[in-house]
């Protein structure tokens, strides 16, 4: 069981398209540290396993990246 997802600008996607095209590969002229995007991939051999390390990970993970303030969300409180 491989999870597979993708955080871009500090929100959650499952979908590589959310993240594709011209405006991905344009110079970040004002230097917005919260434009980037993070593959994260959890495997285990029982999927029972990996969701519930998914669902334990999740908010700790996404804190370490900015969002659109340039805050993680641990932060932001």
């Amino acid at each position: 069981m491989v999870l597979n997802f993708y955080i871009v600008n500090g929100l959650l996607t499952i979908d590589e398209r959310t993240f594709s095209g011209i405006g991905w590969r344009t110079p970040n002229i004002q230097g917005n540290p919260a434009r980037y995007v993070a593959q994260i991939q959890m495997s285990s051999v029982s999927e029972n396993a990996a969701k519930m390390a998914a669902a334990q990970m999740a908010d700790i993970l996404i804190s370490y990246f900015p969002v659109g303030s340039g805050e993680g969300k641990d932060r932001e409180q």
